[in-house]
């Protein structure tokens, strides 16, 4: 199953899926009438559910450190600063 997740480039992609899944479905639930809010509501339910469950493969025990983190907001082109172990978003504010 770790194969077919990394073939996929689950660990890319998955995290930004589970946020933004709600948040599209709440457009058809708020513009439906009542019977097919409730079942959009099923759909997008189920959906994180069976998305989510391949987190549980793709998480490795063995290994240390963090797993399956989203570093969108790292991709700093000057390597010195991408090294610094805070990150960019804050570093304004913290005088660097």
């Amino acid at each position: 199953m770790r194969e077919l997740l990394a073939s996929i480039y689950f660990d890319r992609w998955i995290l930004h899926a589970l946020i933004l899944l709600p948040l599209a479905g709440t457009v058809p639930v708020l513009l439906g009438d009542e019977r097919s809010a409730k079942r959009m509501a099923l759909v997008i339910t189920t959906l994180e559910l069976i998305l989510s469950l391949g987190l549980w493969w793709a998480f490795d025990p063995s290994q240390g450190g963090m797993q399956l983190v989203s570093s969108w907001y790292m991709q700093e082109k000057d390597s010195l600063r991408r090294n610094m172990q805070i990150p960019r978003l804050y570093q304004k504010y913290v005088g660097h």
